[in-house]
């Protein structure tokens, strides 16, 4: 794990990308953007002992984040993530209690970022 712990935000809305990044960033984190489930899984397989967090939307147009959830955890099943999503109607709840340590509806505040990464990254 590097002295900052690693936040990985994978989402293809580019302002939310942006917006958590520089949040993230000025909170003393490291931070890695990603725009699809495929490029996120890519990093994640050559850097996951790196990587506390990945905060992952769930509705994207290649990989769902529960999709890109599961073949993260092909490399390691103890990856830690927290569902984002704009689309509340279109989320299967029980999925994210199953398999995601929490839910961020999207827009979020800026405190409300910060409070799930301190909570569920591990070194905060």
């Amino acid at each position: 794990m590097p002295d900052k712990p690693m936040i990985l935000i994978v989402d293809d809305e580019p302002a939310i990308r942006s917006l958590a990044a520089k949040v993230l960033t000025g909170a003393g984190y490291e931070v890695r953007e990603f725009a699809s489930g495929r490029e996120a899984v890519d990093f994640f397989r050559e850097h996951k002992e790196q990587v506390a967090l990945a905060l992952i939307d769930m509705v994207m147009p290649d990989l769902t984040g529960p999709k890109t959830l599961e073949r993260m955890r092909e490399w390691d099943a103890n990856v830690r993530a927290v569902a984002i999503s704009g689309f509340l109607g279109s989320i299967d709840r029980q999925q994210i209690e199953r398999d995601f340590l929490e839910f961020l509806p999207k827009p979020f505040a800026i405190q409300s970022l910060l409070d799930v990464v301190a909570r569920h990254a591990p070194g905060t």
